[in-house]
């Protein structure tokens, strides 16, 4: 399957992935690209502001309301990797302070 561009979205408790189901150059009812949901993960309530993917496919997102960056998990709600160095611990806490994830762009 062609999977240049997966679709992420971020419900209040779950994050899907969509990917394209067609192949290059294949057509769908006059469309080139069909995209249909192939992983969810169940979160909880996290107060996820932002949702990317890295180069190797991996899901990070703005854990805001433990204010940390985190990545999904099959087994918890969230893998914390990133927390800011004035965060001593990960608790749920109201108004937290990571709200945005910024990736460099390489040349």
């Amino acid at each position: 399957m062609n999977q240049p561009n997966p679709i992420l979205e971020i419900t209040a408790s779950r994050q899907f992935t969509f990917k394209n189901a067609l192949e290059t150059g294949q057509i769908h009812k006059e469309y080139d690209a069909l995209y249909l949901p192939q992983v969810s993960y169940i979160t909880g309530d996290l107060d996820i502001h932002d949702i990317a993917q890295t180069e190797a496919s991996q899901l990070i997102f703005v854990n805001t309301l433990f204010s940390c960056l985190a990545t999904v998990s099959e087994t918890h709600s969230f893998i914390p990797i990133w927390q800011p160095p004035f965060i001593s611990k990960l608790a749920a806490m109201a108004g937290g302070y990571v709200r945005a994830i910024v990736f460099p762009r390489e040349n």
